[in-house]
């Protein structure tokens, strides 16, 4: 069972780190046998160097450059959606295509990923609860950054999966059979999580390399937007948007490790031998100099940019083939380490021109037309295009954004999440794709984690 298989992640990870060895993918701890009891984890907790490893584990886990969230939601969310596919590779046809088969594994790895850093995270929470080895700010201090990525996973999971398992202890005999939860409860627990970490973390100076409260702030503008919330959604990106973090207006700088923009960011630096000051995300998307694409961008994304966009020239590579161009995502520039440190990169998850689209859709939600085209036109100036009209209607507007969003966060991450989330798919995928069915908006779960849980209950359209 799932939970089983990754009951000693926890304790593996931090004994690792204090080895130095943390540099290893999360996936070769699955495979440890759980331990006879608890005594691992009470070690774990019973002193401050342990707790303090286990927490900056939580991180290596999921974010490292190489493991599977630093760039599953660019990498196979933008398969799934219409970003990004495989020239070449005839295994991720189903991912292209949305003719998911829940035989195959790797649909799986979100569930099942998932809810590794959600057991990690649960542990550090519970295990602190009664902690008296750390003083009572670091134990407030963990919890906060623990609550917020459990939140941003199941933030994820539920995006692509819908109703999942709500989880929030590590006691076997519930989450060995877990039913799933509504959606709209797992989300509200996002929040609430959210919430609690923002309030510690304000009385907290931590670095954009670490849950930060403005990072808690902009992940609440993303939360409250994706549910509806349209004013809180608006008070949330004002609120960040009036923070530290600052818009650079050289569209080259805005994925450097220098950048300003960067609310929450994976530090490259020093943290995989084989990946330093880069990204394992551009060493799969860019090509050498003379190679083509393994993963080009769709036609479809290129066309998209209106002419003249700054976006396009600066965040967008290409390739000749014979008559083909292939175009990729070039945001993200450094496949090798650079001699130059000034051009070093680290993963940005949080960055604040996403902030002004989310007030923007929020108010142009509420019909605060005016107020939405201004942000918009901050965006639009930095790529050199011209304001767009205050006289748009607000359909138009609700179109226009969607089209702002795809400019701006682009194999990002976003953008299967902005089509399913509202109600789009079929009219954006299904013309695109000639494959698109409507149950597609939602994966398929893995027929192991079906068969380890008999209580869970498979999507429709996929028994």
């Amino acid at each position: 069972m799932l939970f089983q298989n990754i009951k000693n992640t926890i304790c593996k990870g931090a004994l690792s780190l204090v080895c130095l060895t943390f540099t290893v993918s999360c996936e070769s701890f699955i495979e440890i046998d759980p331990p006879a009891s608890d005594l691992t984890v009470d070690v774990v907790f019973a002193d401050p160097k342990t707790v303090e490893a286990t927490v900056t584990g939580l991180y290596s886990s999921a974010f490292i450059s190489g493991n599977f969230w630093h760039y599953a939601p660019h990498f196979y969310g933008g398969m799934i959606a219409d970003e990004i596919y495989a020239r070449t590779a005839t295994v991720f046809d189903d991912l292209r295509y949305n003719t998911y088969n829940p035989n195959i594994a790797t649909y799986g790895l979100f569930w099942s990923n998932g809810y590794k850093i959600i057991y990690q995270a649960n542990s550090i929470i519970n295990g602190l609860e009664k902690n008296t080895v750390v003083s009572e700010a670091l134990k407030q201090r963990y919890t906060a950054e623990a609550k917020f990525i459990r939140a941003y996973m199941y933030m994820l999971i539920a995006g692509y999966y819908g109703d999942v398992p709500l989880i929030l202890t590590t006691t076997m005999s519930e989450t060995s059979v877990a039913p799933r939860t509504p959606k709209a409860e797992v989300m509200a627990q996002v929040i609430k999580d959210i919430q609690e970490a923002e309030t510690v973390l304000a009385t907290v100076a931590m670095p954009t390399t670490k849950v930060n409260k403005l990072a808690a702030s902009a992940l609440l503008a993303r939360v409250y937007l994706y549910e509806r919330n349209w004013d809180l959604a608006i008070l949330k990106a004002t609120e960040v948007l009036a923070g530290s973090a600052k818009l650079e207006s050289d569209l080259n700088k805005v994925f450097l490790r220098t950048s300003t923009e960067a609310i929450w960011k994976i530090s490259s630096q020093n943290s995989n031998p084989s990946l330093i000051d880069r990204t394992s995300y551009a060493q799969m998307i860019v090509p050498s100099e003379t190679g083509l694409p393994t993963y080009p961008n769709y036609t479809s994304l290129y066309r998209s940019f209106e002419k003249g966009d700054k976006r396009k020239e600066k965040w967008i590579g290409y390739r000749i083939s014979g008559t083909d161009t292939l175009t990729f995502s070039n945001k993200y520039k450094q496949r090798a380490t650079p001699a130059d440190a000034s051009l070093a990169e680290d993963a940005i998850i949080l960055r604040l021109g996403e902030q002004y689209l989310i007030r923007a859709e929020a108010n142009i939600q509420k019909g605060n037309l005016k107020e939405a085209v201004a942000d918009i036109n901050v965006l639009r100036k930095r790529a050199e295009l011209p304001n767009l009209p205050e006289t748009m209607t607000q359909a138009q507007m609700i179109l226009q954004i969607e089209k702002e969003r795809r400019a701006e966060l682009f194999v990002e991450g976003h953008r299967w999440f902005d089509i399913t989330r509202t109600g789009r798919a079929d009219a954006v995928f299904g013309a695109e794709k000639p494959t698109w069915k409507s149950h597609a908006a939602l994966l398929p779960i893995s027929r192991a984690d079906m068969e380890s849980n008999p209580k869970l209950i498979q999507n429709p359209g996929y028994n």
